[in-house]
């Protein structure tokens, strides 16, 4: 080969050299691209559904309903007929209760609460609401109170942080990891008042009862607690909602760390099923539906089968055909007699 073949040759080479890299150059560019494309639109789905599962406007609906005079909102009655005819409003008002307000045990925040009192050695249990949208006026918990109240247990029902009269500390809720220190600041509350620990329980619904479970796994001298609808995994629950936005389970990692990140939540540090870990020799309830579509059935079964293998001191009852929250609206009678036969039988008077 002479020279300027030779040249030619040697020239061609850097070429196909030069071009290749340049193309490999490209491709990295591109999959670098697309990593980042697809990164940012992974974190702002998370984000998004961080916004659209916790963010409250800490708006508090039927704001105008009290103990003493409450209805159930409009959307519950159809046209001039009672969507549940064994339901009477009128039969579920009490006659007395005064505004109270004291510390939660979270740092620099202030609880309003409703406390009824019936007999001062009688027991006494702590109504928990359930998520935003919601208060201590929503009519799911005023109508548990009354069925307590007229049973003859003292009531405290209480705003948790970020809902109706209590303190904002955040336009994010935090599934009970925090708010569930306000559930101990009224039982503290209680306790400064004259009431014993063997008096004291609570009734949570739905979310208010996945923190009612964490408080009550968290203090010992909170005796027994009725559970109304509450997830007992957080991380079926979680892939649960992030379906039911159109997104996979793995969405959750990116929640989670965001979460983490900007928000100082980590969702199931303390775990609804710590009340069964935790649960000493006291008394659980659950009641669910099945056919909550809110909450899943499954939970509640899940629940009850974790407390067998613990030997939990549990009772449940799992209402045919019922959504979520139901029960107490199709059979508030049956519903009262079951709540307060169960709080009598495993709170103490003096």
């Amino acid at each position: 080969m002479d020279k300027t073949c030779q040249n030619q040759y040697d020239k061609n080479i850097i070429e196909n050299e030069d071009n290749a890299l340049k193309h490999t150059r490209t491709n990295y560019k591109k999959i670098i691209g697309s990593i980042i494309l697809c990164g940012g639109i992974y974190f702002l789905l998370s984000a998004t559904f961080i916004y659209l599962a916790s963010y409250t406007d800490h708006r508090c609906p039927q704001k105008h309903n009290t103990p003493t005079q409450w209805t159930l909102p409009k959307r519950l009655r159809k046209s001039n007929d009672k969507l549940y005819p064994l339901l009477n409003e009128s039969d579920w008002q009490v006659s007395h209760y005064k505004t109270v307000n004291f510390p939660s045990r979270s740092d620099k925040v202030n609880i309003s609460g409703w406390y009824t009192e019936i007999n001062k050695k009688a027991p006494v249990v702590i109504v928990v609401h359930g998520i935003r949208p919601n208060c201590k006026s929503n009519y799911e918990s005023l109508l548990i109170s009354a069925m307590l109240a007229k049973g003859k247990i003292n009531v405290l029902n209480i705003d948790l942080q970020n809902y109706g009269d209590s303190s904002k500390t955040s336009k994010f809720i935090s599934y009970g990891q925090k708010e569930y220190l306000d559930i101990l600041g009224a039982y503290d509350w209680l306790r400064s008042n004259g009431y014993q620990s063997q008096q004291i329980g609570v009734a949570g619904l739905s979310l208010g009862a996945v923190t009612g479970a964490i408080a009550f796994s968290q203090e010992q001298g909170l005796s027994a607690i009725w559970l109304d609808s509450p997830y007992a995994d957080f991380n079926t629950m979680f892939c649960y909602e992030l379906n039911s936005k159109y997104l996979p389970c793995f969405f959750s990692h990116g929640v989670r760390w965001l979460a983490k990140t900007f928000l100082g939540v980590s969702p199931d540090k303390i775990k609804t099923t710590d009340a069964v870990i935790n649960k000493g020799e006291r008394a659980i309830f659950i009641t669910h539906g099945t056919q909550d579509t809110r909450i899943p059935f499954s939970h509640a079964e899940s629940f009850v089968q974790l407390a067998r293998q613990e030997q939990a001191l549990i009772s449940h009852w799992f209402v045919d055909g019922e959504e979520h929250l139901n029960a107490m609206l199709n059979y508030p009678r049956l519903y009262q007699a079951k709540m307060v036969a169960f709080f009598k039988k495993n709170l103490q008077s003096q």
